[in-house]
């Protein structure tokens, strides 16, 4: 199960990870209310959306980093990949302040950030194991 997980992640790292971008974006940018019938204060459930949203991207874009060029070290994918992570999801909150029932929620981006945090640790763990 783990060389095949490893295989997918190495072929598809690409599609993967700017896919789910596209994803992220796409999911987090359309006007309120458009995705209707879901209560997303149920026990919080937002913050825990955004928290996997960037736990996935974190782990991806670490996973993308690392096999582009074998010279990348580990260090060096994890910091590319917090980087982009923290400043997408920045950007990202930001944006939705001139979207119609949408705006800035300080607590998004902490659930983004410690997301994208606890996908870099997953990497890391995923990584010495190999």
């Amino acid at each position: 199960m783990e060389n095949k997980l490893k295989k997918v992640l190495q072929v598809y790292r690409t599609p993967l990870y700017f896919g789910w971008v596209l994803f992220i974006g796409l999911l987090t940018l359309i006007p309120g209310g458009v995705i209707s019938g879901v209560d997303w204060n149920f026990l919080s459930i937002d913050k825990m959306i955004h928290f996997i949203m960037f736990l996935v991207l974190a782990f991806l874009g670490a996973n993308f980093f690392i096999n582009i060029n074998k010279p990348f070290t580990i260090f060096f994918a994890i910091s590319a990949s917090l980087i982009i992570a923290v400043g997408y999801g920045s950007i990202i909150e930001y944006t939705q302040t001139f979207i119609p029932k949408r705006g800035f929620d300080y607590a998004d981006l902490s659930a983004n950030i410690i997301g994208a945090l606890a996908g870099l640790a997953t990497f890391y763990l995923y990584s010495i194991k190999k």
